[in-house]
């Protein structure tokens, strides 16, 4: 790059990056071992050496997609559980009760109802 080394692109990017979960594949043909492990550290996800093949690239590029897709996946489920308890939250301040049985999965229960077994364990 005739302005900016490659490392110094990606400690730019990796302090503001433009979205979540962003992958970085560095490729060099002058990099030593210890400076790509520097760009590891520094933030790239994967290394390449030149010169590579079009398989080594696709390889790589499936396996950043890959775990990119995982933490996505991670992030959804993370806000569904969010807003489930969020719901669970509310539904408590109503007067809900929420309870575990073990034939059962859950159960609503009104306060001062008696309970429906003695094996149930409340779960709020």
């Amino acid at each position: 790059m005739p302005r900016l080394k490659g490392t110094e692109v990606l400690k730019r990017v990796r302090e503001n990056p433009p979205w979540p979960h962003l992958k970085i594949i560095m490729v060099s043909g002058r990099a030593t071992p210890d400076e790509m492990a520097h760009m590891m550290l520094d933030g790239a996800n994967d290394y390449l050496a030149k010169p590579f093949s079009k398989t080594q690239l696709q390889a790589r590029v499936k396996t950043a997609l890959r775990l990119k897709d995982a933490q996505d996946r991670s992030d959804r489920l993370h806000r569904n559980l969010l807003y489930a308890n969020q719901e669970l939250e509310q539904m408590s301040t109503f007067g809900i009760a929420i309870w575990f049985m073990p034939a059962m999965p859950w159960c609503w229960r009104w306060p001062n109802s008696s309970p429906i077994a003695t094996t149930r364990q409340a779960i709020t």
